[in-house]
């Protein structure tokens, strides 16, 4: 993972993909606690093995997890 946000994330990926394609991610923080799900991601961007992606369908607990990571890694800026 290049980037994370609330709305969405840049990563880099050796998989073929294309603007419009749909995934589900599983955003793994450490092997002791379970990773974040994301139901739903909109390739919106492709720039050689970059890619950027929307989030789409996120159920709340998992919002509120990514929140969470979120915030902890602005305080460790």
């Amino acid at each position: 993972m290049v980037d994370l946000s609330i709305r969405g994330c840049a990563i880099k990926s050796t998989v073929p993909l294309h603007k419009g394609n749909l995934l589900c991610l599983k955003i793994r923080l450490t092997d002791q606690e379970p990773p974040i799900e994301i139901d739903q991601a909109t390739v919106r961007t492709v720039t050689g093995r970059r890619v950027g992606l929307e989030f789409v369908k996120i159920r709340p607990e998992e919002e509120t997890r990514l929140r969470k990571l979120l915030l902890t890694l602005l305080q460790s800026r």
